[in-house]
């Protein structure tokens, strides 16, 4: 989560999504949809497809983030 929310401060989105993404499946897979790590990692993938304009996927993150 820390590199993704440095490469989104760089706004290197690529990158950023790479590694919430990463973060995304890594607790999904060690501890379960539902934690506080796995909503920040939502959350700042949702801030990443809102940077850029990616308006759907942005949602459908922010809705993950709620639900985590």
């Amino acid at each position: 989560i820390g590199l993704g929310t440095a490469y989104t401060g760089l706004k290197r989105y690529p990158q950023a999504s790479d590694y919430f993404i990463r973060a995304i499946r890594l607790n999904n897979a060690a501890v379960g949809r539902k934690n506080v790590n796995l909503a920040h990692a939502y959350l700042g993938l949702a801030q990443v497809y809102e940077a850029q304009a990616e308006w759907p996927q942005a949602l459908t993150s922010y809705q993950n983030a709620i639900r985590a």
